[in-house]
């Protein structure tokens, strides 16, 4: 699959389905004093983004990032950190910058953005709520079913899409379609959101065709518990990661390691769950090295992890863009700047065949070095964008009874007299 130069045209051809996913770096989240600190913490002072005015000020930040979101002409646009408007009535709407043009959209339950917007009047002074939001262009797509719940958390949205009859996109049978924001703290909430992900496309929208994209707040490395979710780690298909994988990345996620800039970005625990910018679980120094206990409950972590892509028949494959986070390592205030890849796009190979993605920050040295935000890149994570070739529903159908045509001739083999 091609690499392509960020800003452009994704699709090949009309018959492809493209999708960008932003975490748009809410305003509220720039350099706010903390009310239980009194200070601004470090992931949100961004000491690097100067002059204000030109690299952090929102006045400056929502032209570029909208001109980004344009330009892609994406078919699914999957937001993070959109900061909502609030009515006069206390309800909350998708700010009128992001009412795309020929796009329809979902975000949270009022009720979710009503407790997060409790939050942030409590912690920083601002009635605000702040989540996600899944945009689809409807003159290529259709809602499946709008009576489906579609929206459980700010930090998940999702929907059932299909392609709209009479266009080139018709073939593109239900494909269930998530924006998502992991948590940023424990693996043991990320694999449960990314698990319910999965759950919730066969469950609920009835089908294994899932395309699911956001800020996952981990870089989904071979011995993560997450990454058992992706990429045929469940079946056999790849190789198991080796212990001292399983270590590295439990020492990270514990923050255990004595070099911090190991460890997972941690930026958004400013999100629903968040009370603290607190460590991670059972973190808190002392050896680089997990204990036994520790490696013990990682383990059993990832096998549960391992049987949910299993158990529902579902494979997931990552798109594979590179860094998406430029800062200085975890909790510093001076550089050099360490690279993250936090931002991915998965999806269902069964429904959908990776054609092109846009370049992440491998193409952008200047950005790597710098910092996110920086001149030209308007928030502190950068969008991915990919398009897919898509399988139809026939195609789809034909490969299961493919399937079953070879299992019936295995069966009838074994059955011949000796």
């Amino acid at each position: 699959m091609a690499s392509l130069p960020r800003g452009s045209l994704l699709r090949r051809s009309p018959s492809q389905l493209s999708i960008i996913s932003y975490n748009l770096l809410a305003p509220l989240y720039v350099r706010p004093v903390d009310e239980r600190t009194g200070t601004v913490q470090a992931f949100a002072a961004f000491p690097w983004a100067e002059p204000f005015d030109e690299v952090l000020a929102w006045e400056s930040r929502r032209p570029a990032l909208l001109a980004e979101l344009v330009a892609a002409e994406a078919d699914i646009v999957c937001l993070q950190e959109v900061q909502f408007e609030r009515r006069a009535d206390g309800v909350h709407e998708l700010p009128g910058w992001l009412r795309l043009s020929g796009y329809e959209y979902v975000i949270p339950a009022q009720e979710q953005m009503a407790q997060m917007a409790a939050r942030n009047a409590r912690v920083l002074r601002s009635c605000t709520a702040i989540g996600n939001a899944l945009l689809y262009r409807t003159d290529r797509l259709m809602d499946v079913d709008a009576k489906k719940p579609r929206a459980d958390a700010t930090t998940r949205v999702c929907m059932c899409l299909r392609g709209r009859p009479a266009t080139a996109l018709e073939p593109l049978g239900p494909l269930a379609v998530f924006s998502v924001h992991l948590d940023a703290t424990k693996e043991t909430t990320r694999v449960k959101q990314l698990s319910k992900c999965v759950e919730m496309a066969v469950d609920t929208f009835g089908t294994r065709a899932v395309l699911i994209a956001g800020d996952m707040n981990s870089e989904l490395a071979r011995g993560s518990c997450v990454a058992a979710l992706v990429g045929g780690a469940h079946d056999g298909t790849v190789a198991a990661p080796t212990q001292a994988e399983l270590q590295r990345e439990c020492a990270s996620a514990l923050r255990l390691s004595t070099d911090d800039g190991a460890a997972e970005d941690d930026s958004d625990t400013r999100g629903d769950d968040a009370e603290a910018a607190s460590p991670a679980e059972g973190g808190g120094g002392g050896s680089p090295m997990p204990t036994a206990e520790q490696m013990q409950a990682w383990q059993q972590l990832y096998d549960a992890a391992q049987r949910v892509p299993r158990a529902q028949r579902v494979r997931l494959e990552r798109v594979p863009t590179g860094a998406t986070r430029a800062a200085y390592a975890h909790g510093a205030m001076v550089g050099p700047c360490e690279l993250w890849k936090l931002d991915h796009i998965l999806y269902s190979p069964r429904a959908l065949t990776l054609s092109q993605h846009w370049s992440t920050l491998e193409a952008a040295p200047e950005a790597s070095e710098s910092g996110l935000p920086c001149r030209g890149f308007p928030s502190d994570h950068l969008s991915v964008a990919a398009s897919f070739d898509v399988a139809s529903v026939l195609q789809r159908e034909g490969r299961t009874n493919d399937a079953m045509a070879i299992i019936k001739l295995i069966v009838a083999a074994q059955q011949w007299p000796a």
